[in-house]
């Protein structure tokens, strides 16, 4: 007993100027017994576990932060206040072969910024889009809000799907907390070290070493490594030899093993003194992965309903890249059966002052599985600048990667690729003169039918509209898109624009100008642009003035707002 709790104290070194009272106060007594949740147990039952960590045992009570519950909406699966969040990015469509609906997203909270502790959002429906059942197959839940610096924060963020008959994989990635900041971007390498011929996730107990990238040189950075799961929880092993008393899950929540079963370990959540559990991509849990990024695969052989967790850094990350990332969207499911991923790899660390843009050197790619998810492999990246990127089957077997693409101005890119039985090879890199936006992802689809005898591709690519000096690639203003900003000053609606949704610009009273180069515009919702500027310039071609005058009547425009012939 006296040599594991030295173990245990040793662990927690670094912590030990903070928390020496309260280690001491437990010391001397002994026999004090923490409230603790044990997994399959009633709440606060009483555990005999080491009062030498009385201060992390985790004490989940009703004020803890637990995943949220699973929930329903009615036709559409992530409406504005769903489990509690305003906002949602990056959605995933997909049909199952027996018409189940599948979408997932990012649930980015309070915000609508990349990073800052988004989750994962799961919805499924079987009524084609009337009722939807969602759930968080990954969730961290250690900031409250976006008032939280980014920097102290876990995400996860772009998730991509792939379905094949009742089997669903879903995709996305992991950053520690803090990276995918304005502060911290991700390190070079997988994470993982060789022991013994595997590879296992390294573990350091210092936060302050989860930037040093992890050797098998060098024991002391990181003296931990995660073992083999078993039902779904995996040991904390020591790199020189022996177990330690802690666990992880599949999502590497950490717990103590104890003779009543896995008790959760807790912290508190960032800036707020709300418990949650550990986990070790937080930032003051006790165990902690290197800050880099992981790509987590997610099975479900029940429509969603239960999962198993993968991380696949150590089959196709390698050791020069900062990023391998999704490419958020569908996957798809070769003729063959053969499965593939849309990925991106960012083969250098890049920090810009101004925050997180496109490096020079990323590059897309794919991973692909013959055996259905469980070993995967990588087809290395193209030789030109690109990220993210989706793929489609070509009736010859061949396969086509569309992508972002920022040379010569932007255009609708792609690059054809064949297997020929022990890998694929990039043919040469093909570009159209229709624009695309580095800003926007595109959509790809090959038509169930041919036209003409001929294999048919379906690729969405908005159009334009410049807000301020930011060019965006849409289609349409959707519903309260830029409601209240009170920054807004001039909006320019590209070529392309059909509809401008309900109070999309309304309380915007700074917006003074109004440029529409649109002559297709149909709809204006309602209160569009009430409470803009009294007197704004809307801009519109001379054949359009009067159409528009009328479009616009009853949609919240004052008397003295002033119509321009371009």
């Amino acid at each position: 007993m006296i040599i594991d709790i030295l173990e245990e104290l040793r662990m927690l070194k670094n912590r030990l100027i903070k928390f020496s009272i309260l280690i001491s106060l437990v010391l001397l007594n002994f026999s004090m017994a923490p409230k603790v949740y044990v997994l399959g147990a009633t709440l606060n039952e009483t555990s005999q576990v080491h009062p030498s960590l009385n201060y992390e045992i985790a004490r989940l009570e009703e004020s803890a932060v637990m995943k949220p519950a699973d929930g329903i909406t009615k036709d559409q699966p992530f409406a504005v206040g769903t489990a509690g969040s305003e906002y949602f990015r990056i959605p995933v469509f997909t049909v199952m072969q027996d018409g189940t609906y599948v979408c997932a997203a990012d649930a980015r909270w309070d915000h609508t910024r990349d990073g800052g502790g988004s989750d994962i959002i799961f919805s499924i429906s079987k009524d084609e889009g009337k009722t939807w059942t969602y759930s968080f197959p990954f969730y961290f839940g250690d900031s409250a809000n976006s008032k939280i610096p980014f920097s102290e924060v876990a995400t996860f963020i772009d998730p991509e799907l792939i379905t094949k008959g009742n089997t669903i994989w879903l995709f996305t990635n992991a950053y520690p907390a803090g990276v995918m900041s304005e502060q911290k971007f991700p390190a070079v390498g997988t994470g993982y070290i060789n022991v013994g011929g595997i590879m296992r996730l390294a573990l350091t107990d210092n936060y302050e070493n989860a930037d040093k990238n992890p050797k098998e040189s060098d024991i002391s950075v990181y003296p931990y490594y995660v073992g083999d799961f078993d039902n779904g929880y995996a040991p904390i092993l020591k790199r020189l030899g022996g177990a330690t008393a802690y666990w992880v899950d599949e999502v590497y929540h950490i717990y103590k093993k104890t003779p009543d079963g896995f008790v959760k370990l807790e912290q508190k959540q960032v800036n707020s003194d709300v418990i949650i559990g550990q986990n070790c991509f937080f930032r003051d849990s006790m165990f902690h992965v290197y800050n880099t990024t992981y790509l987590f695969m997610a099975r479900s052989d029940d429509k969603g309903k239960t999962w198993t967790y993968k991380v696949l850094n150590p089959q196709v990350k390698s050791d020069g890249d900062a990023q391998l990332v999704t490419s958020p969207g569908n996957g798809l499911v070769l003729r063959d059966g053969t499965l593939v991923a849309s990925v991106w790899e960012r083969p250098d660390e890049f920090e810009n002052p101004n925050g997180w843009i496109a490096s020079n050197n990323d590059r897309s790619g794919f991973i692909y599985s013959k055996d259905d998810g469980v070993t995967w492999e990588r087809m290395e990246g193209i030789g030109v600048y690109s990220n993210e990127n989706h793929i489609v089957e070509l009736n010859d077997i061949s396969l086509r990667m569309f992508y972002r693409y920022d040379a010569e101005g932007g255009k609708i890119s792609y690059i054809d690729t064949r297997s020929d039985g022990a890998g694929y090879t990039w043919r040469e890199n093909c570009q159209s003169e229709l624009e695309a936006d580095v800003a926007c992802n595109l959509s790809v689809l090959s038509y169930s039918k041919t036209v003409g005898g001929r294999q048919v591709i379906l690729i969405s690519c908005p159009a334009t509209v410049k807000i301020g000096n930011i060019r965006y690639k849409v289609t349409s203003v959707a519903a309260n898109a830029f409601r209240n900003n009170r920054r807004l000053k001039k909006v320019t609606l590209g070529d392309e624009i059909q509809k401008i949704g309900k109070e999309a610009f309304k309380g915007c009273r700074k917006l003074g100008t109004v440029n529409i180069k649109s002559k297709k515009l149909k709809k204006i919702g309602k209160n569009a642009l009430k409470g803009i500027k009294p007197n704004a310039k809307i801009n519109v071609f001379s054949n359009k003035l009067n159409a528009y005058k009328a479009l616009f009547s009853g949609k919240g425009l004052g008397n003295k707002v002033q119509w321009n012939r371009k």
